[in-house]
């Protein structure tokens, strides 16, 4: 029964975060609200996944030398949540885009996600996500690990 209601809080703070996420897109800016709920939903991940802050500043950081497991499923969880990676770490490219063309641009999007959403496809889910997620970094396409508060 508890994993029930766990499944069903994340469940819907997952559906809160991507109807957030979704108007921040539209809007072209992440509201205080917004960052803070982005902020809740990493700290659900790290839990759930069970990395510690210094290991998920690492990740807001870009240092992707030596990420270990953990924070490669850290990394997942996040795109899972906001619905651009599935469960085998394939990217969604319709949400990608629905979420990054107003806020970095769709020709920037397009970059991204042809330079970036083929990579890993060898590699296990956390792994290929997090590769794809270093890729995005290096175009300056994230949001998820900034420091939003």
């Amino acid at each position: 029964m508890e994993n029930k209601l766990n499944c069903f809080k994340m469940k819907t703070i997952v559906a809160l975060l991507f109807c957030v996420a979704f108007v921040a897109a539209q809007s072209g800016d992440i509201s205080t609200t917004q960052k803070a709920l982005l902020s809740g939903l990493r700290t659900v991940c790290r839990m759930r996944v069970g990395v510690s802050l210094a290991q998920e500043d690492q990740i807001r950081a870009q240092d992707f030398a030596n990420l270990n497991e953990k924070q490669k499923c850290l990394i997942k969880c996040m795109t899972d949540a906001v619905d651009f990676t599935n469960e085998k770490g394939e990217v969604n490219v319709a949400a990608l885009h629905k979420l990054l063309d107003p806020v970095v641009g769709k020709e920037k999007a397009t970059e991204v996600d042809t330079t970036c959403d083929h990579l890993g496809a060898d590699l296990s889910p956390c792994d290929r996500v997090a590769k794809i997620y270093e890729c995005h970094a290096s175009l300056n396409a994230v949001f998820l690990f900034e420091n939003l508060l």
